[in-house]
C-alpha cells in the first residue's frame, strides 16, 4: 500500500509541476496551496486576479489520452464509503459499509473523494502524453455529472488505492486498428471535446501545456 501511495503521491506531485509551469509562462501570480489548505480544501494553487484568490485543484490523469475519459473521483476510501448516488444537482445519497445512509453535507463525510470536498473554483486535469490540460469550472463540472449520473460508468481502482469514480467522456475517440491483450478495441482521444461536452458543459476548455 505505501508503495501504490508514493506511485501515486509522485503522479500528482508531476502534474502540479506541469501546470505550475504554465502559470509561470504565462506570468501568473500565484502561491501554492499550504498543507492545511491541501488537506481541507483539496486545492494545489491560488492564482491572485482581478481582486480574489482563484482556488485550483489539479489532476494529473493518466488514462484520457487512450479512452477520452476524466476520472472523477468521488469516494477516495471504499472501507469508509460503499457507493455514492446523485439524483439530480442537490439530492444524494452516501451509503456506509454499514448500511447507513447520509443525504447532507457530502464534503464532510469520511471517505468521500476529492471531487466532492474540493473548494476549487476551477479543476485543471493534466495530459502529459497529449501535452495538453483541460480547465472546467468545479461547479459546472459537479452539476454535469451529478444531473448526469446513470450515463457514466464506476471505475474501483485496483491499483490498491481502495479509491471509486466515474469514467467521464469528454474528448473524441478514435480505434485505432489494434485490439488490446483482453480483446477489446484500442482506442486514442483526440484532441476535441465530445459532443455531450461541448452542448452540456462548453466551459471546459482545451490547452496546451
Amino acid at each position: 500500500m505505501k508503495h501504490i501511495f508514493s506511485q501515486d503521491h509522485a503522479t500528482g506531485v508531476a502534474g502540479e509541476k506541469l501546470f505550475e509551469s504554465v502559470l509561470k509562462n504565462n506570468n501568473k501570480n500565484y502561491r501554492p496551496a499550504t498543507l492545511s489548505e491541501q488537506q481541507k480544501e483539496d486545492i494545489d494553487f491560488v492564482v491572485v486576479g482581478k481582486g480574489e484568490e482563484i482556488k485550483i485543484e489539479v489532476k494529473n490523469d493518466q488514462k484520457i489520452h487512450e479512452t477520452g475519459n476524466m476520472f472523477y473521483e468521488d469516494i477516495s476510501n471504499l472501507n469508509k464509503v460503499q457507493s455514492v448516488k446523485y439524483f439530480n444537482d442537490k439530492d444524494f445519497v452516501v451509503t456506509l459499509p454499514n448500511g447507513q445512509q447520509i443525504t447532507e453535507r457530502i464534503d464532510e463525510i469520511d471517505g468521500i473523494g476529492c471531487m466532492e470536498r474540493t473548494t476549487s473554483k476551477f479543476i485543471v486535469y493534466i495530459s502529459s502524453a497529449l501535452g495538453k490540460y483541460i480547465i472546467v469550472p468545479t461547479d459546472k463540472l459537479r452539476t454535469y455529472v451529478h444531473t448526469n449520473f446513470n450515463r457514466f460508468y464506476r471505475h474501483n481502482k485496483v491499483d490498491g488505492s481502495n479509491s471509486s469514480g466515474l469514467l467521464v467522456p469528454m474528448f473524441k475517440t478514435v480505434y485505432t486498428g489494434r485490439t488490446k491483450f483482453n480483446g477489446k478495441p484500442e482506442t486514442r482521444a483526440i484532441l476535441e471535446m465530445n459532443d455531450n461536452i461541448k452542448r452540456y458543459l462548453p466551459e471546459a476548455k482545451i490547452l496546451s501545456l
